[in-house]
């Protein structure tokens, strides 16, 4: 069970190196996700070490890019593979359903604040793009991503 915690704070860790860049930024830098990989290739040779079985890790990692791959911006994507490393491959499946919810719910927020003119309900830089006939809406997934891992961390825990 200890081990399972040190995968979580390491998810958080990255995680929310992840938000501040998104937020800085508008994209999650490769520095984080080599970061993520190292230290999920880490904490997998030594469950390796001491006889923990580590493929449902690695598909984890696999699982984490596959499935959302091309569903958000490719930092986002990397980003679950880097979590899906460290938390497998069970956990990785519940964790994009929970974000995806998060997603969701952080879309029509920013909406209603677009919408009604309410920028204080609005996350940072809202922006329009235009492409072809659609307006298209930015919005950052990592603070989805962010709580749907809190969700889903929460919920393993009390189970």
């Amino acid at each position: 069970m200890t081990e399972q915690y040190i995968r979580y704070a390491a998810m958080f860790i990255i995680i929310m190196m992840a938000v501040i860049d998104d937020y800085r930024r508008f994209k999650v830098s490769n520095r984080i996700i080599i970061a993520g990989m190292v230290i999920g290739v880490v904490i997998n040779m030594g469950s390796l070490m001491y006889g923990g079985d580590v493929r449902g890790y690695i598909y984890g990692g696999m699982a984490g890019f596959a499935i959302i791959f091309g569903g958000v911006g490719a930092g986002d994507v990397k980003l679950l593979a880097v979590c899906g490393l460290l938390i497998g491959v069970t956990y990785i499946v519940r964790l994009i359903c929970a974000a995806m919810v998060c997603g969701v719910l952080t879309g029509v927020l920013e909406n209603v604040g677009v919408i009604k003119g309410r920028q204080g309900v609005c996350i940072r830089d809202n922006v329009l793009i235009k492409q072809g006939r659609h307006t298209i809406h930015r919005f950052h997934y990592t603070y989805a991503l962010c709580l749907g891992a809190a969700i889903m961390v929460v919920l393993n825990i009390k189970a």
